[in-house]
């Protein structure tokens, strides 16, 4: 059997937008949307790891208490950019198959999208789609480490699917398009 993808999740954003830590704000359950995020990956048996600024302690204790590896950057050296965030992540978690990239503002994933792409893994580039939208997750196999690792700033993965073939999967998930910028965006 061939081993599982690690999760690389995304969660040293500065919420701007949202006014306030938007992975710790309560959702309808009164759980912290970072909880909602983390459980389709949780429920397929995944092996995470959150990237989180060295400023977050609130959040990194919250994970920590929850049994979920944090990777904490700090901020000198670091732009701490979406780019430094999957380097960071990407070093520190090797893999056998690759890294799921994920972000940990989007709270309405459903573990169906995870299933319709987990047994798709191959060598190339793997991201769900909804409609006519790509999605997030996105996978990419261990052949893309090197690049992985020298992404800086704010520039993420999307540089590497210029030259490279990109599997979009069908899903019916909104969840995977729909990430919390804002408030109104709760459901």
């Amino acid at each position: 059997m061939k081993s599982k993808p690690k999760v690389i999740m995304l969660a040293a954003g500065r919420s701007r937008r949202f006014g306030s830590n938007k992975l710790l704000y309560r959702m309808h359950d009164g759980r912290p949307m970072i909880l909602h995020a983390l459980e389709p990956y949780l429920e397929c048996g995944l092996d995470i790891s959150c990237i989180c600024h060295e400023k977050d302690k609130d959040l990194r204790h919250l994970l920590i208490e929850k049994n979920i590896d944090v990777i904490t950057l700090s901020s000198s050296g670091f732009d701490n950019g979406m780019g430094d965030s999957i380097a960071n992540g990407v070093l520190q978690k090797p893999s056998g198959s690759g890294w799921l990239i994920a972000l940990a503002d989007m709270p309405y994933l459903k573990r169906e999208t995870l299933h319709a792409l987990l047994p798709r893994y191959h060598n190339s580039i793997v991201r769900p789609r909804y409609g006519t939208n790509p999605g997030h997750p996105v996978y990419f196999p261990k052949r893309f480490r090197e690049e992985l690792t020298a992404l800086k700033g704010e520039e993420g993965g999307r540089k590497l699917f210029k030259n490279e073939k990109l599997h979009l999967i069908t899903v019916f998930d909104r969840g995977c398009i729909q990430d919390i910028d804002f408030p109104s965006d709760i459901l």
